[in-house]
């Protein structure tokens, strides 16, 4: 899709402007799902050393709980309202 478009913006008058801009928004949603992820894993951090005592260590050891914590992540990545990501503050 994302070949589709640039190559679509190129046909179009000022298409190198408007390609420049796509870049641009990109780079800069990456920049914003990387800090989202920093933010997860330091808030996940906190949390799991304040309630290790608790954690079932047979549980987490299991291929279905590293699929559950990759789906996770993709989502607190992709969400836009920190209100809604449950790591944004530590417990």
């Amino acid at each position: 899709m994302k070949a589709v478009v640039k190559e679509l913006v190129k046909v179009l008058p000022l298409g190198g402007a408007a390609l420049a801009i796509y870049d641009e928004f990109q780079s800069k949603q990456i920049e914003r799902k990387i800090k989202r992820l920093e933010e997860f894993y330091t808030n996940l951090s906190a949390t799991v050393n304040a309630v290790k005592d608790k954690i079932n260590e047979e549980y987490i050891s299991k291929d279905d709980f590293l699929d559950v914590f990759e789906e996770a992540t993709k989502y607190v990545v992709s969400e836009r309202q920190e209100e809604k990501d449950i790591f944004s503050k530590t417990y």
